[in-house]
């Protein structure tokens, strides 16, 4: 912008001081990166992108033109560094120049996208383009202005490379920034993994592959999957590319950031087949890439998973299969791990694997038992690593199934190792040791169910959550109903069901790890269903919890001429310490935390009476659980 203020010194006293400036747009001819013979320049940092009276952003212009001539020059690069890391400047790519009053206004592609010190590029494909002259806008990328000088360098491409190449050399010299290759794909190539590797000598390097559909670019316009720069001086870059479509694409090599900008670095540039990639494969016929059954019977064309899996006893058959996408044989042997829950079941060899085949591991029986509740059945291909692969983040595959659940009997503790981590890789919902119980009442008993749980420490912390939803091997413990998790490390957790209000017989609970840390510690858990329902008042009426018990749950009839009414409720225990809580009448299901407001207490200690005063509303059949509070009073008898 160009700006005349008259009495700039403020030498006269004027009645009008507000008129004295005036500013117009001017467009001074572009230096032209074709004439210099470096093709390269540095310069002093561009104009504040804003200043007052701006329309458009004001900008150092550069001319350069992209004409193929003898098979060559058919791509062209603008690169663009600071010499400093601490200065940020943009590039946009014009082609409205036309003299003094016109020009650098609408840019067609701007290249923003490094950081401060980064590199910035615009290019050309002529390929696609049918315009030869263009311009280039260096703009301040903030607007507050950086002052470090920069350089900016205009590369051409020379005659096209074919795939595969065995090996071309070239180099980007000290103050220069970017080369461009273009590269042939013929149709003998398409559907093949090619892999691009240029080897740097004096220097750090980035890589970046642009489709031969773009009349323009920037860095942004790379191949997902081609923009590279992860390995540091002197190391060898490169991507893995599966053309669609034969063409003539263009590679950039760029070196990455101002650091670079003093050195002269040499290039080696090597095309070869991509090694082959080993995966899973959806197999037409089969419920997932890995299936688990109950039996033997699967087949290359047929494994769906049985309708139940056989938890805690019996045997589990896992199947899979993987693939080898190609483009080669692979004849170094390779494993396939099978996990559950992120835990090694067990590994099988394949000696080799022909590309396009498919390796095919059916009927394979587990070794040991798998316990009841959902768990996350993973597969590792080549899981030690011993093939090279063109994609090593595509090895895994996980899916969820349900083992059938252990049934609960009625005050018949049960111990069992840790439940597994509940969010290992793949979970959708989170595995857990899963549990059945019956709350069905006989005659005039067993109107409410309970189940406790109790880890061996003090130190775990499992939790505890019920559901309705279990009907075989692909559903079961996903919708949560209650969870009871107010308990701290080695404190008891309670969930259960009223048949008074619901018509529901079959329970689940779902034993899962209190935090994403998991605990090892054994847990015990336990039901209990209430006896003949209990009016109101009574005295001297006993039970017991036995050793490995946890929870007893006792119904009580609390009739309208009760209401409003005070009544104390007390429990004397002998042989240790108790908890008691009082559930309300109107529920369907519950847990240790839904206790009536005022009733949930654990305050006396070994073998001191528990007590809450309760002042009915409403008559109905309650629930009073008596319980131990925690992993110390496990083994002991309670009466």
């Amino acid at each position: 912008m160009l700006k005349l203020f008259i009495d700039a010194d403020n030498e006269l006293d004027e009645s009008v001081e507000t008129d004295n400036t005036y500013i117009t747009l001017a467009v001074y001819e572009p230096y032209d990166l074709d004439a210099d013979p470096d093709h390269m320049i540095s310069h002093s940092p561009p104009p504040d992108r804003n200043p007052e009276g701006y329309t458009n952003y004001s900008c150092d212009g550069y001319q350069f033109s992209v004409q193929p001539t003898s098979g060559q020059n058919y791509w062209g690069a603008i690169g663009l560094l600071s010499t400093s890391s601490t200065s940020n400047y943009n590039l946009r790519l014009h082609d409205d120049y036309t003299g003094s009053t016109h020009g650098f206004e609408d840019w067609i592609i701007r290249s923003n996208s490094g950081g401060d010190g980064e590199i910035e590029i615009i290019g050309i494909n002529r390929r696609q383009s049918g315009v030869a002259t263009w311009w280039t806008g260096v703009v301040q990328a903030s607007n507050t202005p950086y002052t470090s000088t920069y350089s900016i360098h205009r590369a051409l491409s020379g005659s096209p490379l074919n795939v595969p190449n065995s090996g071309t050399s070239g180099s980007i010299p000290a103050s220069a920034i970017v080369a461009i290759k273009e590269i042939y794909i013929d149709s003998s190539d398409i559907g093949s993994y090619w892999r691009f590797l240029v080897t740097p000598s004096g220097g750090d390097i980035g890589l970046a592959m642009i489709n031969r559909t773009e009349q323009y670019f920037s860095l942004n316009s790379a191949i997902t999957g081609t923009w590279v720069n992860n390995a540091g001086t002197d190391s060898l870059e490169y991507f893995d590319f599966k053309p669609t479509a034969s063409g003539y694409y263009g590679l950039l090599i760029y070196k990455p950031d101002s650091s670079e900008l003093i050195h002269t670095i040499n290039l080696n540039l090597i095309i070869e087949l991509s090694p082959s990639n080993l995966t899973s494969f959806a197999q037409t016929g089969w419920t997932a890439p890995i299936v688990a059954r109950s039996s033997t019977g699967c087949t290359l064309n047929s494994c769906l998973v049985t309708a139940t899996l056989p938890g805690g006893t019996g045997t589990t058959y896992v199947n899979s299969t993987n693939i080898n996408e190609g483009p080669l044989d692979i004849n170094t042997g390779f494993q396939i791990r099978y996990l559950l829950d992120d835990t090694t079941l067990e590994e099988g060899t394949f000696t080799s694997l022909d590309a396009d085949a498919i390796a095919l591991d059916y009927n394979n029986p587990l070794a040991q038992p798998i316990k009841g509740g959902r768990h996350t059945l993973g597969m590792f291909i080549d899981a030690n690593d011993n093939y090279n692969e063109s994609n090593e983040t595509d090895n895994t595959y996980y899916a969820q199934y349900v083992w059938s659940p252990k049934l609960l009997s009625d005050n018949i503790p049960y111990s069992s190792s840790a439940p597994p981590d509940r969010d290992t890789a793949g979970a959708i919902d989170f595995n857990c040791d899963g549990y059945a119980f019956v709350v069905e009442n006989d005659g005039d008993e067993k109107y409410w169910g309970a189940v406790g749980i109790l880890p061996s420490t003090g130190t775990a912390n499992y939790d505890l959550r019920l559901h309705d939803d279990y009907t075989g091997a692909t559903q079961g413990f996903e919708t949560v109903l209650k969870s009871s998790n107010s308990s701290t490390a080695g404190g008891v957790d309670i969930i259960g069901a009223n048949r008074n209000i619901s018509s529901t017989i079959n329970w689940f609970a779902g034993v899962i790890q209190g935090s994403t840390t998991p605990s090892t510690s054994t847990y015990t858990i336990c039901k209990d269903a209430s006896g003949f329902k209990v009016p109101l008042p009574v005295t001297g009426r006993v039970g017991s919890i036995p050793t490995n018990g946890i929870v007893s749950i006792e119904e009580i009839l609390i009739e309208s001429t009760d209401e409003n009414r005070v009544f104390r409720f007390m429990v004397t225990p002998s042989g240790g310490d108790i908890g008691i809580a009082l559930i309300d009448y109107s529920v369907e299901y519950f847990r240790l935390g839904d206790a009536i407001p005022g009733t949930k207490v654990d305050s006396g200690g070994t073998n001191v009476a528990e007590q809450f005063d309760f002042i009915p509303t409403h008559y109905g059949y309650y629930a009073l659980l008596i319980y131990k509070p925690d992993y110390s009073e496990l083994a002991n008898n309670r009466t």
